[in-house]
């Protein structure tokens, strides 16, 4: 039996690394609700407990440098990347285009047009709730080696992802040009900087079922990443933890058409597919009940018209930061979103 070039060349050896790298591209497409091993999510706090972490962001990630597994292919241009997701009950993550990749939602959509619909405040808190996407930034981080962290974190670089509150924070710092009052200094300027940056003290305390981010603070005093000997950079040592960054864009799912149309099929109208009908996609949206640090979800309300056969669901977990993204949205940024979209019309 003879056997074709082409089909050769399709199994054989040459191909490998192709087909090895498709495998894991569709692999990360299909565990977004699995945890990556190198983010770090908040556990949630104790009602009598504060939980610290001392860290550095790392400067941006760009195409084509050294990164944890090889070489970045997307890439970063900003010291963040912006994500953000629809949770929808029965479907889970659907990651939200607007945010993303700066396109149309279908989602939001149909959320700013409620929004221009209404003036009572409650109703307008039910519809971001609903319609719009909770939104974060997700950074490269070192935690320092030092015995005031984890000892599981220490001395790694792992991805992190900031709500609004801590977000908020390096976003102030950014925009001063000065340390201040002498009486209370702050930090300024690039606080991801490697050679005189600052690091984040991030602090944790339960506020009712949620965690809270309102102590966290960027130390004022800045220095290097790494230290030599003399206090000088370590420029070997800040290397080697720049070489371990990770490409964030690439650890998230395509955005999905498909996806936004059956998330709007189910807020609008409900769905008569209840979850069990399809087990492997539950499993592979819903976080892990076991993990000790479960992903907590954001506050979600019910279908507008549930199918009669449906019975009411439980409401799913509040997301671990004490404001929902999409509820805490500031209203002048709000108005100048819809202002926007008037524009465009």
């Amino acid at each position: 039996m003879s056997v074709s070039e082409d089909f050769k060349k399709r199994y054989g050896s040459k191909e490998y690394k192709k087909r090895l790298e498709d495998a894991r591209k569709k692999m990360n497409e299909k565990k977004s609700g699995r945890r990556d091993a190198f983010e770090y999510r908040f556990p949630k706090a104790d009602k009598d407990k504060t939980y610290q972490l001392r860290l550095r962001v790392l400067p941006e990630l760009t195409a084509g440098e050294p990164c944890e597994g090889g070489v970045a292919k997307e890439g970063m241009d900003n010291w963040y990347y912006q994500h953000g997701y629809h949770w929808v009950e029965g479907l889970g993550k659907v990651e939200c285009p607007r945010i993303h990749d700066n396109e149309q939602c279908e989602i939001c959509q149909i959320g700013f047009d409620l929004l221009n619909e209404t003036d009572d405040e409650e109703h307008k808190k039910t519809i971001k709730r609903k319609y719009l996407a909770t939104q974060f930034g997700a950074v490269n981080a070192y935690f320092l080696d030092t015995d005031k962290n984890p000892e599981e974190v220490r001395g790694k670089t792992l991805w992190i992802s900031f709500g609004k509150t801590i977000m908020d924070k390096l976003h102030e710092c950014l925009s001063r040009d000065d340390a201040g009052d002498k009486d209370d200094p702050h930090a300024f300027g690039l606080f991801f900087d490697v050679t005189q940056g600052h690091t984040l003290l991030v602090e944790v305390k339960k506020k009712g079922e949620y965690n809270n981010y309102d102590q966290s603070k960027l130390l004022q005093k800045g220095s290097p990443l790494a230290k030599d000997k003399d206090g000088e950079a370590d420029w070997e040592k800040i290397k080697e933890i720049l070489d371990h960054r990770h490409d964030i864009p690439a650890k998230f799912a395509k955005r999905s058409k498909e996806r936004v149309k059956e998330a709007i099929k189910r807020l609008t109208k409900g769905s008569s597919k209840k979850s069990s009908d399809s087990e492997w996609e539950e499993d592979e949206t819903k976080p892990d009940k076991d993990e000790e640090s479960k992903e907590e979800r954001p506050e979600t309300t019910k279908p507008a018209k549930p199918a009669k056969e449906e019975k009411e669901k439980p409401e799913p977990e509040a997301e671990a930061e004490a404001e929902p993204e999409a509820d805490d949205d500031n209203d002048e940024e709000l108005q100048a979103l819809l202002a926007d979209m008037e524009g465009d019309e």
